[in-house]
């Protein structure tokens, strides 16, 4: 990347480097992107919100014949989200115990008085 921003020029929704040019999210504001969810700087989940918004503000100043796949063009080429190491591996860690929960970590069975209705105010509404 040569140190511009790839970022949309609207309302074309093309990159803003005169160089590239291309719809956007072109391949080098998509390296970036990933760069920047790889490296920890961000992360999948925001970028995925903010890409989405982008998304909708294109398909409301872009025609359809524009725009014919907007989910691929923005979202769609976004690796698939991982899943953490130790549930992948079959090894969880086990959830600490709080205050309180009983041994095992399940819910005791706790009995709690049943609410009646008031008296006198049946068939009211």
């Amino acid at each position: 990347m040569t140190g511009e921003q790839h970022i949309p020029a609207r309302p074309s929704w093309r990159c803003e480097v005169s160089a590239c040019a291309v719809p956007w999210p072109c391949p080098p504001a998509q390296a970036a992107i990933l760069a920047a969810i790889t490296s920890g700087l961000t992360d999948r989940v925001g970028q995925t919100v903010y890409l989405s918004g982008q998304m909708m503000e294109a398909l409301g100043e872009l025609d359809a014949d524009e725009l014919p796949e907007p989910h691929g063009r923005f979202l769609g080429w976004l690796p698939p989200g991982r899943i953490p190491r130790q549930v992948a591996a079959g090894r969880r860690k086990p959830h600490r115990q709080s205050v309180g929960t009983p041994p095992g970590g399940g819910r005791q069975d706790v009995h709690r008085p049943v609410r009646r209705a008031r008296q006198g105010n049946e068939g009211t509404i």
